[in-house]
């Protein structure tokens, strides 16, 4: 593949990354509202399940799009990824956990007799989340 084709990988698997992401965070808000204003517990823990896929989706995005990136010629790739004083992984990342928060909240507010079931399940969501998002970071193997 020429570097012209690669380009044109990398940037679809973003295009993906960024559409999957709208998509989800669409959907999150609304069952939130929705919850928050007419609680149904099945669709509160169908929220904090569905909160955790998004950053599923990311880390194997950015995973196919690294190696994309790997067969760009080493010039091209020093010049796109190095010096990069923002970085956008931590922060997407962040947001999703927020998000799993207020599902607990959510749960916990209307339903706390079972305080330790909402713990256990959104813990556990935290945890599942930030293990994809360790799959998912890619720090400096670009340049």
């Amino acid at each position: 593949m020429d570097s012209n084709q690669l380009h044109a990988w990398s940037r679809h698997y973003d295009s993906l990354l960024w559409n999957v992401t709208t998509l989800f965070a669409a959907a999150i808000g609304g069952l939130l509202v929705y919850t928050y204003s007419t609680f149904h517990i099945g669709v509160a823990i169908v929220g904090l399940i569905i909160t955790c896929l998004p950053v599923y989706f990311a880390a194997s995005f950015r995973e196919a799009s690294y190696k994309i990136n790997q067969h760009l010629p080493a010039e091209e790739r020093k010049i796109i990824f190095e010096d990069r004083k923002l970085k956008q992984w931590s922060p997407y990342v962040l947001v999703f956990v927020l998000l799993e928060t207020l599902w607990v909240w959510l749960l916990l507010a209307n339903m706390l007799a079972y305080w330790w079931l909402w713990l256990l399940l959104g813990i556990s969501a935290i945890v599942y989340t930030l293990y994809w998002s360790r799959l998912g970071r890619i720090e400096k193997a670009n340049a």
